[in-house]
Formats: structure tokens, C-alpha cells, sequence
């Protein structure tokens, strides 16, 4: 009798220990999965690709030439205007 409950208690771990690997296993594949699933999703939150980074630093910078253009127009008509006021 001692030896059948003995082979019943090691049954029994042997099971418990099974289960507990494969549920290990499982929350592994479920983690990977969920990871993947963010890194994809703010992956492409983010819609900025290369080109359109590059289109957007071309904008941003024939802005601000046309803006340093404008500015330095400007300042030459107002250079001109006080020249005039002066020679009276």
C-alpha cells in the first residue's frame, strides 16, 4: 500500500510539473505575441518613413529661405527709404 501511494504522490508531481511547463509555455507564446502585436502597432503609429521625413525637412527649409528672402527684401526697401529721408 505504501508503495502505490508512494507511485500515486509521484503521479501526481509529475503532472502538476507537466501542467506547470505548459502553462509556462504557454504565457511565453502569449507574450511574444502580445509584444510583436505592440511593437507592431506603434511601429506604425508613428507614419513617418524616411522620404516623408525628407520631404518634410525640404518643406521646412524652402520655408524658411522664401521667409529670409522676404526678410532681407524688406529691410532693403527700409534701407533705401532712410537713405532718401537723409539727403534732403
Amino acid at each position: 500500500m505504501a508503495e502505490r501511494s508512494k507511485e500515486a504522490v509521484r503521479g501526481r508531481l509529475a503532472r502538476t510539473r507537466r501542467r506547470r511547463r505548459q502553462r509556462a509555455a504557454a504565457g511565453a507564446v502569449a507574450a511574444l505575441i502580445v509584444a510583436g502585436a505592440i511593437g507592431l502597432v506603434v511601429g506604425r503609429g508613428s507614419g513617418t518613413l524616411a522620404p516623408e521625413q525628407a520631404a518634410r525637412a525640404e518643406s521646412a527649409a524652402a520655408l524658411d529661405r522664401a521667409v529670409s528672402k522676404e526678410v532681407n527684401r524688406v529691410l532693403l526697401e527700409l534701407w533705401k527709404m532712410e537713405s532718401m529721408e537723409v539727403r534732403p
